[in-house]
């Protein structure tokens, strides 16, 4: 598996703290839009780190796609 954030731009000029974030896992292209301060604050309020953040995100991500916590191990995020 792999994730690749292929573009990130601001949705209104600055001060606009918003982007459209598009993101390529794996050949199949999707597209959210987050704040600065959403992404800040998930980091700053993880106590484990931003690895451990990414980590957990990218399970929760999988998970919401229909994945099963069995299929998540021993995979290697790139």
């Amino acid at each position: 598996m792999s994730l690749q954030i292929t573009s990130a731009v601001r949705i209104n000029p600055a001060p606009c703290q918003h982007f459209r974030v598009t993101i390529d896992e794996d050949g199949v292209t999707r597209t959210v839009s987050i704040s600065l301060d959403e992404l800040r604050q998930a980091f700053d309020s993880f106590d484990y780190g931003p690895t451990a953040a990414l980590v957990l995100a990218w399970a929760r991500y999988r998970l919401s796609q229909g994945a099963t916590l069995a299929s998540l191990l021993n995979q290697v995020i790139v």
